[in-house]
C-alpha cells in the first residue's frame, strides 16, 4: 500500500506542460504585434489622403479642358468636341477611382481599427477566464490528492476509486489546457485571415475599376486618334475662310488708269499704303508684346502661368484668367446670370459640375432653359430647377 501511495503522489503532481506555455507565448506575441496592424491602419489612411489629392488634381485638369474650348474658334468644333468628350470620360473615371479609394478607409482602415479593439477585449477576457478555470481545477486536484492519501489507509477498493477520481481531474486540466491553446491559435489565425479578406475586397474593387476604365476608353479612343491625325487637314470652315482671304481685285480700268497710261493706272492706289495698312502697330513691337512675362514664366518654372491662371470668382460672374496668355487680348469671363427669360431649351449631353458656386451644374439628359448665349466666350446662361447660372455651351445641344 505504501508503494501505491508513492506512485499516486508522483502521478498527481500538476506540472505546467508545453501546451500551457505555448498558450501564453502566443498571447504575448499577439499583444506585441498589434502595433503592426495599427501601422497598417495608419498607412491605409495616408494612402487614401494622397490618392484623393491626386484625384482632385486630375478632376481640375480635365475640367480645364472644357474651359480651353470656351476660347476655341467654331472652325475647331470637332477638336473642341474631342476636348469635351475626353474631359467627360476622364471625369467619370476619376469618380470611379474616388469610389475605389474610399475603400481604403471603409474596408481596411476602419475594420482593422475595430478588430484591434475587439481583440484587446477578447485577450483580456481570455487570460482572466483561463486563470480562473485553471485555479478551480487545481483546487479539485489538490482535494483529489488528499482523498487519495486518506483512501490509502482504507480498503483497496476505496483507494482505486480515489485514484480514478484524481485521474479524471487531471484529465480535466489537460482538456482545459488543450481547449485554451486551440482557442488562442484560432484567434491568431483569424486575425490575419480577416486582413487577407479585407484586402481581397479592395482587389476586387481595383479589378472592377480597371475594367470600367478600359471599357470607357476603348470605346472612344479610336475616334480621338482620328481627330489627332487631322492636324494638317483644314476644316470646311477654315477652307472657306482661306478662300475669302486675298488682295482687293484690280479692274482693267484701274490697271489702264482710265486711258491715262498703263504705268499711271498700275501705280494708282499703291502710294496710299494699301499693303502696309494696319501694319504700323506691328512695328511698335506687336510680336514682342507680352512675351517678356511669358519668358519669365518659363524661367521661373511656370510661376507666371500660375499667377495668371483662374482667379477667385468676381461677384456676379465667372472669373477668367486675370493674366491672360502672354499679354494678348484681355481674358473673357462668363457673363453674370441675367434675369430668366423665355429663351430656348437645350438638352445636356454630358454631366457638368461647376467649379464655382454661381455656375450651373447639371447631369446628362437634363433639359435646360437657355436665357442667353455668348458666342465670343462659348458660355451660355440658363435655368434648371429654379437655379440660374453660366455653363459651357458645348456641353448641351438645342432641342
Amino acid at each position: 500500500l505504501s508503494q501505491k501511495m508513492t506512485t499516486v503522489k508522483k502521478f498527481a503532481k500538476p506540472i505546467a506542460d508545453e501546451g500551457s506555455q505555448e498558450t501564453f507565448r502566443t498571447v504575448g506575441i499577439m499583444k506585441g504585434t498589434a502595433s503592426d496592424l495599427s501601422q497598417l491602419m495608419r498607412l491605409a489612411r495616408h494612402h487614401h489622403q494622397a490618392q484623393q489629392a491626386a484625384i482632385d488634381t486630375g478632376k481640375n485638369l480635365v475640367d480645364h479642358l472644357v474651359k480651353i474650348t470656351a476660347k476655341m474658334e467654331p472652325r475647331l468644333a470637332d477638336v473642341s468636341q474631342a476636348f469635351v468628350e475626353i474631359s467627360s470620360t476622364e471625369k467619370q473615371i476619376f469618380t470611379k477611382a474616388e469610389e475605389h479609394n474610399q475603400m481604403f478607409l471603409d474596408k481596411l482602415a476602419t475594420p482593422v481599427h475595430q478588430a484591434l479593439q475587439k481583440e484587446r477585449t477578447t485577450l483580456q477576457a481570455f487570460e482572466k477566464n483561463y486563470h480562473k478555470r485553471h485555479g478551480e481545477i487545481l483546487v479539485s486536484i489538490k482535494k483529489a490528492e488528499k482523498a487519495t492519501k486518506k483512501s490509502g489507509k482504507k480498503s483497496a477498493d476505496q483507494l482505486q476509486q480515489a485514484i480514478a477520481d484524481l485521474t479524471n481531474t487531471m484529465n480535466e486540466m489537460k482538456k482545459h489546457r488543450q481547449d485554451s491553446l486551440r482557442e488562442i491559435l484560432l484567434l491568431e489565425r483569424t486575425r490575419y485571415c480577416d486582413v487577407v479578406d479585407l484586402l481581397n475586397n479592395i482587389i476586387d474593387s481595383q479589378i472592377a475599376t480597371c475594367q470600367s476604365t478600359i471599357q470607357s476608353l476603348d470605346s472612344q479612343k479610336q475616334h480621338w486618334k482620328e481627330i489627332a491625325q487631322t492636324s494638317e487637314k483644314l476644316s470646311p470652315e477654315s477652307k472657306a475662310l482661306l478662300n475669302r482671304t486675298g488682295v482687293r481685285e484690280r479692274t482693267s480700268t484701274a490697271l489702264s488708269g482710265g486711258g491715262g497710261g498703263y504705268d499711271e493706272g498700275y501705280d494708282e492706289g499703291y502710294d496710299e499704303g494699301y499693303y502696309d495698312e494696319g501694319y504700323d502697330e506691328y512695328d511698335e513691337g506687336y510680336y514682342d508684346e507680352g512675351y517678356d512675362e511669358y519668358d519669365e514664366g518659363y524661367e521661373e518654372g511656370g510661376e507666371a502661368y500660375n499667377s495668371g491662371g483662374y482667379s477667385a470668382p468676381a461677384p456676379g460672374g465667372y472669373a477668367a484668367p486675370s493674366g491672360g496668355y502672354g499679354g494678348g487680348a484681355p481674358a473673357r469671363a462668363a457673363p453674370a446670370p441675367p434675369p430668366p427669360s423665355n429663351g430656348f431649351r437645350a438638352k445636356a449631353l454630358y454631366d457638368y459640375a461647376g467649379t464655382h458656386d454661381y455656375e450651373l451644374s447639371f447631369r446628362a439628359g437634363d433639359i435646360i432653359t437657355v436665357t442667353q448665349e455668348d458666342a465670343s466666350t462659348g458660355w451660355w446662361t440658363g435655368e434648371l430647377n429654379g437655379v440660374v447660372g453660366p455653363f459651357p455651351g458645348n456641353y448641351v445641344e438645342r432641342i
